[in-house]
């Protein structure tokens, strides 16, 4: 007989891709993981690694672009995809450099390594920016 536990479940959501609205996906994301018993720090790691997909996806999304949060889970991972639609490619090309000439995508994408096990951005494609990334539970400490 299987559990709860045994499946994979999946919810979705989505909202204007506001940077205020993206407190959505990292309340959503996060009481999954506390629901899983996931540690504080990786629930944490989660809320931080939700914003920083979700702001490297929505890089030149115009006032019509929605995020698309696809949240998966079973009872040792979490993997969270995002889309953004109608990005303005003009736009997303115009990422400021920061200090070393690194852009501000690279910096998420390295914070957001840092956080989860897996991640991967996609290039825009039909004016579709998408993103991905993949957190295993770190095992319990007895």
């Amino acid at each position: 007989m299987s559990t709860a536990a045994d499946k994979r479940m999946r919810v979705s959501w989505s909202f204007p891709a506001e940077v205020e609205l993206w407190v959505l996906g990292r309340m959503g994301v996060s009481a999954i993981a506390a629901q899983l018993d996931f540690g504080i720090d990786e629930v944490e790691d989660l809320r931080l690694a939700v914003n920083e997909l979700c702001s490297t996806c929505a890089e030149g999304a115009t006032a019509e672009s929605r995020v698309e949060l696809e949240c998966m889970w079973d009872a040792t991972s979490v993997e969270v995809t995002c889309a953004v639609d109608a990005i303005d490619g003009d736009r997303g090309a115009e990422v400021g450099t920061l200090a070393g000439d690194i852009t501000e995508t690279e910096l998420s994408l390295r914070i957001l390594a840092a956080l989860v096990d897996e991640q991967r951005i996609d290039p825009s494609k039909d004016n579709v920016r998408r993103g991905w990334f993949l957190k295993e539970r770190e095992p319990a400490n007895h």
